[in-house]
């Protein structure tokens, strides 16, 4: 009697369930180009390459749980970002001959850097989600020993406390209740900002008699944007949000996150800077804000599925 082991064994990186976040070596590669899949790349490929704003969209890509959405996104982050000569050997798998010398020629000249977010956790206010993809950003940034010379809110509060002599900030500290329970003297909450503590920073900002000045976050990414291409070191810049749901399901503030996201995907019209959203519901059940639909207005929405194929092995 033939055994399953005998036909089937699990990669030596084998993952139960994908972690864009958390990937093991190449594991990535082990997925297999399924027509939702084609789709969508085609989809998002060409809305980057495009020169008309009004196809020039992020994209949304939204399916139930389990039918590889998470996986979809991390293979084409890799193939917009690794170096040409790591996803050869994956765009040979690629059946559609067209698709596959469209990649190729598209990778010759150009690379989309990628900023990974997964989930909500943190997030209850409009604030809060800008800083989480200032965040991420800087951590991608810093993942590929990247020095970009554009500021994020953490740093422009770390040199104003550094530069502000006529402030006892331990003092200071001592007297905010809230912020002391965070952080115990100025030494800790210089470490608090360099770590990018979103908490710590909302809390100084609230503590304060005044603002010091800061930045749209659709303004920031732009700028980052044109320093990594001035640079020469991506063409575009994309952010890969995961499990993006519970953030639709926020019934307070949600009107400011709404209006942060479309402000950033108003950007794709005129910019090669990109959202790519995953769910696992539309959006329009997941959340009451009238404004929605023109929101989605700014994507390229995709209902991925599974695919399924049966082999029989004689």
């Amino acid at each position: 009697m033939v055994k399953y082991s005998d036909v089937l064994e699990l990669y030596e990186y084998f993952q139960p369930v994908y972690d864009i976040t958390n990937e093991r070596k190449e594991y990535w590669k082990q997925f297999i180009p399924t027509t939702p899949f084609l789709d969508t790349l085609k989809t998002f490929l060409t809305s980057i390459e495009t020169k008309e704003p009004k196809n020039k969209k992020s994209v949304w890509l939204q399916g139930k749980y389990g039918v590889g959405k998470s996986h979809a996104t991390g293979v084409i982050l890799h193939l917009l970002w690794d170096p040409l000569e790591n996803i050869l050997d994956f765009i040979e798998k690629i059946k559609d001959a067209q698709l596959r010398e469209k990649i190729k020629a598209f990778r010759k000249h150009n690379r989309v850097f990628p900023v990974i977010i997964k989930g909500s956790s943190g997030i209850n206010d409009g604030k809060s989600f800008s800083l989480l993809i200032e965040k991420s950003v800087k951590d991608a940034l810093e993942k590929e020993t990247l020095d970009i010379s554009v500021n994020t809110e953490f740093e422009k509060y770390i040199n104003h406390i550094k530069n502000s002599p006529h402030i006892d900030w331990n003092n200071f500290i001592e007297t905010k209740e809230e912020l002391k329970a965070l952080v115990y003297d100025k030494k800790g909450l210089i470490e608090k900002l360099s770590e990018k503590d979103i908490e710590v920073l909302k809390v100084l900002e609230e503590s304060l008699d005044y603002a010091i000045p800061t930045h749209n976050i659709e303004d920031w990414l732009i700028e980052v944007l044109t320093e990594l291409r001035n640079r020469k070191i991506a063409t575009a810049l994309a952010i890969y949000w995961d499990e993006f749901t519970p953030i639709l399901e926020l019934r307070k503030n949600s009107a400011d996150i709404l209006s942060i996201l479309q402000n950033i995907a108003e950007k794709s019209f005129n910019n090669n800077l990109f959202l790519f959203i995953v769910s696992h519901r539309h959006p329009l059940q997941a959340s009451t804000q009238e404004d929605l639909e023109k929101l989605l207005g700014r994507f390229h929405y995709k209902n991925y599925s599974r695919v399924i194929k049966l082999i029989a092995i004689l």
